[in-house]
């Protein structure tokens, strides 16, 4: 075997090896956000209860990093849930059917959550991969606007 073979084949297991790592090291972070932007919206104007959206991709290292270290903790993810419809709009695929609403918040950068009320009013938006105090303080302090 040639060494330019050999290098090729240590990058594929390489390449695999991570890949394989990180379908496989824990739980799924947004296992308790529902991903039906219309079931979401449904649930929250029937609970009478605002959705937290959070636009994300597998692909963003931020939203990798704000979902293994903050949204990964199972604290975070209750006292969200008490509060909130958890709402998740995957943009990974970027000629998806998410980006239709993506484009409708105006979202240019990833991770970004917003709060949805259930009447259509939508807070400011927090954007970046933020600490959990951070993520608290914005949900304390948010300003809910009519959607336009």
């Amino acid at each position: 075997m040639s060494s330019g073979t050999k290098g090729i084949l240590v990058a594929i297991l390489v390449l695999c090896g991570f890949f394989g790592w990180r379908a496989w090291r824990g739980g799924n972070a947004l296992a308790a956000w529902g991903s039906s932007w219309e079931k979401q919206v449904d649930q929250s104007e029937a609970q009478k209860k605002p959705q937290l959206v959070l636009f994300t991709a597998d692909w963003c290292p931020a939203c990798e990093d704000f979902e293994s270290h903050v949204l990964s903790k199972k604290d975070v993810t209750a006292k969200l849930q008490e509060q909130f419809i958890l709402t998740q709009i995957d943009l990974s695929d970027r000629a998806g059917p998410n980006n239709g609403i993506a484009a409708t918040f105006g979202v240019k950068v990833i991770p970004t959550l917003v709060i949805v009320g259930p009447d259509g009013s939508r807070s400011d938006y927090l954007t970046g991969s933020v600490s959990e105090e951070r993520l608290y303080d914005w949900i304390e302090n948010r300003k809910m606007t009519k959607a336009k």
